[in-house]
């Protein structure tokens, strides 16, 4: 049964996989004599998933000691970075680990602390040292030097606002999803994909949740001056009909801004720019869709 559970752990970390980072480690086994297993190498791989809020993960890990016995090792800790947004991470951990050989399975408890930092842009370099407790079967300690390469959902522990600076560089590490930004991970400005009926100004309540998002954004930075810009199409034949309709659409954004969610109305301006800054030609559907939008401009 005690084999099964661990079996079925180790199949669904590695179903799970492809969201999680992949990291080889080789590590020094600190064996335990009432275990009559001698000290040894271990190599392996843990498997990383961050959360949300990057100053928790799940990790994962399986792998093979190599002393007196061939054991394959397992565990399943969470980890709680302390300063996840820094060149140096130190981490401490704690969960269950334990190790499966020809006769044995054993079963404890983890904790651990380690240090992460970076060796290239998205890669990471992390020493660990983990502490297994069995009870009153012994205990064994695994120093370990982990190569920290993430893909895919993994890469938020590295950049939780996924501008494409990391955290350790970026001055802004709250950007809202989508944004651009400058060489130092600054808000410089951003699409807030609104689309709006034929000839109306206004705001569906699907794109609540969004505008609310930004809000909360702009209300952490009240020192950033923003314009709200409004833009069309050129399906309507006459400018200035566009330049009052981009406009109306710019004012109805900022109000909801400022008058639903709170945002400081001296921290907003707002312009209607027709169809005179269009992002791509106006010779399709889908490219007015895209020139049909409401953009919010860092003001310099």
């Amino acid at each position: 049964m005690k084999k099964t559970t661990v079996s079925a752990l180790l199949v669904s970390l590695t179903l799970f996989g492809t969201t999680f980072a992949w990291d080889p480690y080789p590590g020094f086994y600190l064996g335990d004599s009432r275990r009559a297993v001698s000290n040894g190498f271990e190599v392996g791989v843990t498997l990383t998933k961050p959360f949300d809020n990057v100053r928790w993960a799940a990790v994962g890990n399986i792998g093979v000691i190599a002393s007196s016995k061939l054991l394959f090792t397992y565990g399943l800790n969470m980890v709680y970075n302390l300063r996840p947004y820094s060149r140096v991470i130190p981490y401490v951990l704690a969960g269950i680990g334990g190790d499966i050989g020809e006769n044995n399975f054993y079963l404890g408890a983890n904790v651990g602390a380690g240090i992460k930092f970076f060796i290239a842009p998205d890669w990471m370099y992390s020493l660990q040292t983990r502490y297994i407790w069995y009870g009153d079967r012994g205990s064994d300690w695994l120093i370990a030097g982990i190569l920290d390469i993430p893909v895919g959902d993994s890469k938020k522990v590295l950049d939780i606002d996924g501008d494409g600076v990391p955290n350790y560089l970026d001055e802004s590490p709250d950007t809202p999803r989508g944004a651009k930004v400058d060489v130092k991970g600054n808000f410089l400005g951003m699409n807030l994909n609104i689309n709006f009926a034929t000839d109306s100004d206004v705001v569906a309540d699907s794109y609540y949740g969004d505008l609310r998002d930004f809000a909360e954004y702009l209300r952490n930075h009240r020192d950033q001056k923003i314009e709200i810009q409004g833009h069309t199409d050129d399906m309507l034949a006459k400018p200035d009909v566009n330049l009052d309709l981009s406009f109306r659409r710019a004012t109805s954004v900022a109000k909801i801004l400022t008058g639903t969610f709170n945002v400081p109305a001296d921290q907003l301006s707002v312009n209607g720019y027709g169809s005179t800054r269009p992002l791509v030609a106006n010779d399709s559907d889908e490219n007015r869709s895209m020139n049909r939008r409401i953009e919010a401009v860092l003001m310099k």
